[in-house]
């Protein structure tokens, strides 16, 4: 991996753990991370094509959206 890829996974490990020590954004309806100016991270449960729910992390990184499917997550709630 290059370096630039090890620093977005970084960052979005990071923000991994931000969402899960946050248990209120599961019941959140907010669209946008909250958190001051470098974003914070959530956990956002989607519809799609009518299936579902699947989660996905969304966060900002370098100040770009990021959204990650969270696919262990998404089967340990079935």
């Amino acid at each position: 991996m290059s370096k630039t890829q090890l620093e977005e996974l970084l960052s979005c490990l990071k923000a991994l753990l931000e969402a899960l020590d946050n248990p209120s954004d599961e019941d959140s309806d907010k669209d946008k991370p909250s958190g001051g100016s470098r974003g914070g991270a959530s956990i956002e449960w989607k519809l799609i094509n009518g299936y579902g729910p699947y989660p996905y992390l969304r966060f900002r990184h370098d100040g770009k959206y990021r959204s990650y499917y969270l696919k262990n997550l998404a089967s340990d709630s079935k």
